[in-house]
């Protein structure tokens, strides 16, 4: 099924292709819990967007995988772990939501889609 990005003729930007580039199959939306990187304005609730095919630079901040416990960390902070971790993608978006609506049903690491 194709997007209709036309309403009352004026061509509207699908969120979806802006920040997939089109190549939707390849991101992630993962929800926000608890106090992740509000230094580089990631906080409760937001939503993220996961690049899983871009490689990441030392600038980035990237979603991890620590055993089955997923993190937003930057990049360069990764290189002296010794821990084993695995890079789930590099940060492209963080999305906020202005309304109080379902505050209360916030996941860690809830991956949308």
């Amino acid at each position: 099924m194709k997007n209709n990005n036309t309403i009352k003729g004026k061509e509207w930007l699908s969120l979806d292709d802006y920040v997939s580039g089109g190549k939707s199959d390849l991101i992630l939306y993962v929800r926000i819990k608890g106090e992740s990187m509000p230094d580089v304005g990631i906080n409760i609730g937001d939503l993220i967007v996961v690049d899983r095919i871009r490689q990441p630079v030392s600038t980035d901040v990237v979603l991890s995988d620590f055993d089955g416990v997923y993190s937003i960390v930057k990049f360069s902070d990764l290189k002296n772990k010794q821990d084993a971790f695995e890079i789930v993608g590099v940060v492209t978006y963080a999305l906020k939501k202005f309304s109080a609506e379902d505050s209360d049903d916030i996941l860690d690491a809830e991956v949308i889609r």
